[in-house]
């Protein structure tokens, strides 16, 4: 067998193939490497083709994996602390789990992978190809490779991109759901029909990247760099957009939320015919319809608005005290810092709102009952909400659905938690003195503190 590395006689480059029994010393002898063992040797496998073998929970931290094979291999929970991955093939690779940190990933193919949950933090995704040299020129290695990154079509959810350079790569119609990018470089990346709902961008250049027909539903945004960026089409229904400059972007056809005053709907009749139509029981006036509209500051407090259609709405540092919005549907909306104290949100769905900072001191969140056969109720849906923040003192919260919600810093003093779900939500900071949560599901929570 031909070492990894070697030359054909057309001057082509042979991969050695690895079977996963190879494998096993190879990764303890780097294992004692990384430990500073005796018998430690760093593993070398430059153009090896370690295609559909096993890696889960290896540590391959500083190895060497340039233009390497790994194609449909499973790299779960792997460690890849500066390694090399220059022009590597992870094709069809599952990823999930994966602590990769520092490392070159210049040129990588990555179409259709799995990088769910993984963390890539301040690595190289930038432009790389790897050359052989052929009767004295330089010639591809690969005839079917670019120079750029190919990420097309990842399932990248709950992946931690911070501070990573993909400039010009391509990842094209890939699940970023959820991912967190701060400070990322996607200079002239090709990023069309992403679906990057909730993603963080924070401070993110997006300078010259295709984002056309993207979806953004709920991301954020601030803080970053739109300079030529291609939005045409894209969807930035609930994007969180403070301190961007929207106007050096190409927004054409793409779907922002509208000013009130120049919707066609008037709040002052909205409410009225809503209020028939609650009274009415549905055979007068109208269901309240304020989707996707911006009304940043608005006061709507003591309304009943029970039953409303608030979908996308900007209701940021808005006056809701009081308000009732039970069965209320508040998907995506954004709420920050506003005033929902003493709120009747039973039954409300919040799912994926934003509500950085907002005042629900007192506010009622607990389930609705249903009656019919038997009785059922109808729990509040925060799920995946940012709620960093709030003010929830003496809140409600009873078999509340806080699924992956956002509470750090939280005040939740005297809150009832009881039979809530917490899973995978973020506690971090948050203050539970005197809550209620006997029942609740804290499976997963992270930085649950001691009340």
């Amino acid at each position: 067998m031909s070492s990894a590395g070697d030359l054909k006689s057309d001057g082509a480059m042979s991969r050695q193939r690895y079977t996963q029994d190879e494998l096993v010393p190879i990764l303890q002898r780097h294992r004692n490497f990384l430990e500073r063992k005796r018998g430690g040797i760093r593993a070398n496998l430059k153009m090896a083709d370690l295609s559909y073998l096993d890696f889960t929970d290896a540590d391959l931290s500083d190895a060497d994996l340039t233009g390497a094979k790994l194609i449909g291999a499973t790299l779960k929970n792997t460690k890849l602390h500066g390694s090399v991955l220059f022009a590597a093939d992870l094709s069809e690779a599952d990823l999930t789990g994966a602590d990769i940190k520092k490392s070159d990933l210049r040129g990588i193919r990555m179409r259709k992978a799995k990088l769910i949950g993984a963390r890539v933090i301040e690595s190289d995704l930038r432009d790389g190809m790897l050359f052989q040299s052929s009767k004295g020129e330089l010639t591809p290695m690969e005839k079917d490779t670019g120079t750029a990154s190919d990420a097309r079509s990842i399932n990248a959810r709950n992946s931690d991109l911070s501070g990573s350079k993909l400039s010009n790569a391509f990842i094209m119609q890939s699940d970023l759901t959820d991912a967190i990018m701060r400070g990322a470089k996607f200079i002239r990346a090709d990023m069309s029909k992403a679906n990057m709902t909730g993603c963080n961008l924070l401070g993110a250049d997006l300078s010259h990247a295709n984002l056309e027909g993207a979806i953004l539903h709920g991301a954020i945004l601030s803080q970053a760099t739109l300079l030529s960026t291609n939005l045409k089409d894209s969807d930035l229904m609930g994007a969180i957009l403070d301190a961007v400059d929207l106007s050096v972007a190409k927004t054409d056809n793409a779907r922002m939320a509208r000013r009130l005053e120049n919707a066609s709907v008037s709040l002052k009749n909205a409410v009225e015919e809503h209020v028939l139509w609650i009274d009415s029981g549905g055979s007068e006036g109208k269901r309240a319809d304020f989707s996707e509209l911006d009304m940043t500051g608005e006061n709507i407090s003591d309304l009943n608005l029970a039953g409303g259609k608030f979908t996308f709405v900007v209701l940021k540092k808005g006056n809701l005290m009081k308000v009732g919005l039970m069965m209320a549907d508040l998907s995506f909306a954004d709420l920050r810092e506003t005033d929902l104290s003493h709120a009747d949100l039973r039954g409300v769905n919040l799912s994926r709102a934003t509500l950085s900072g907002a005042n629900l001191t007192g506010a009622r969140l607990g389930p609705v009952p249903i009656e019919g056969a038997t009785i059922a109720y109808w729990p509040s849906k925060l799920n995946n909400a940012r709620l960093d923040n709030c003010d929830f003192s003496g809140a409600d919260l009873f078999a509340a659905d806080l699924e992956g919600a956002d509470l750090t810093g939280a005040n939740l003093r005297g809150a009832n938690l009881s039979d809530a779900v917490l899973l995978d939500a973020n506690m971090t900071n948050a203050d539970i003195r005197g809550a209620k949560l006997n029942g609740a599901d804290v499976r997963g929570v992270v930085g649950l503190p001691r009340g």
